[in-house]
């Protein structure tokens, strides 16, 4: 679910975030662990993400973009949304 501070979505769209990065490393093994620890960190995680550009139901975005939910990020976004 998502809610929106600003922009084109609605209150309750679902959308997909696609994470993406360049920093895999180049042993299988370490990538295998790699993908499942930042798996483990991140999925079915709250997200706060600034998307950019028009309205779409999928996204991609690197690693890094999208920090763990906090409710004062929140209210500080809000705050200067406005």
């Amino acid at each position: 679910m998502v809610q929106i501070v600003k922009g084109t979505h609605t209150m309750g769209d679902k959308i997909t975030m696609r994470f993406t990065t360049d920093s895999l490393p180049v042993d299988e093994p370490a990538r295998a662990k790699f993908i499942e620890d930042a798996a483990a960190r991140n999925l079915g995680s709250l997200k706060l993400a600034f998307l950019p550009g028009k309205r779409a139901d999928a996204y991609e975005i690197q690693w890094l973009d999208a920090p763990a939910f906090d409710p004062d990020m929140l209210k500080f976004v809000i705050k200067n949304s406005q």
